[in-house]
């Protein structure tokens, strides 16, 4: 219905005029929700009138919801470490769609200085293979640590230690780590 009127619209190419080449370039399909995304201002105060208005299913509106609300930041594809913590975090789709809305409202000539971390991001997001945290809590009580908060304050903080160092930790490496947090407690 309405959002294949969208994607056949001229205004969502309008909207989506920078990336169009460089998305076909780094195959990423134009969608149309993506395409309505950038076309709404940035809030959630419009999503549940329009998906209504639009008969969008309750996907739709939470990828919607989820594409003008986003807390994932511009800084995040500075580099791609960041980029490589976005991902973790929010999945290839959800930094996907970030960077293709940003760059869209870069405008119409964006710089090449403006385009390169959106491409270092997408070239991040689609060769991205998702990383899972080496420990739990599971761990910390199988070494006679006693059942608590702490240990989740203790993962949190080990978890944030093994981002920073772009998973590289070991299962071993984020034991001792967490060891020695929950001895020095």
């Amino acid at each position: 219905g309405a959002l294949v009127a969208l994607e056949m619209s001229d205004a969502a190419p309008v909207a989506t005029a920078p990336v169009a080449t460089d998305a076909a370039a780094t195959d990423v399909a134009a969608q149309p929700i993506r395409r309505l995304a950038i076309l709404l201002p940035g809030g959630s105060e419009m999503v549940g009138e329009l998906a209504a208005r639009l008969k969008l299913s309750n996907a739709e509106k939470r990828r919607l919801m989820a594409l003008v609300t986003s807390p994932i930041g511009v800084g995040d594809f500075g580099d791609a470490r960041g980029v490589r913590r976005a991902l973790y975090g929010f999945g290839p789709g959800r930094v996907t769609d970030q960077v293709l809305l940003y760059w869209a409202r870069l405008g119409s000539a964006p710089s090449e200085a403006a385009m390169a971390p959106c491409r270092t991001a997408l070239k991040e997001a689609a060769a991205w293979q998702e990383k899972t945290f080496p420990i739990g809590g599971k761990d910390l009580l199988a070494l006679g640590f006693a059942a608590g908060p702490e240990i989740g304050d203790v993962l949190e903080r080990v978890e944030g230690w093994w981002l920073e160092g772009d998973f590289a930790a070991s299962h071993g490496q984020c034991l001792e780590k967490a060891v020695a947090l929950l001895e020095g407690a």
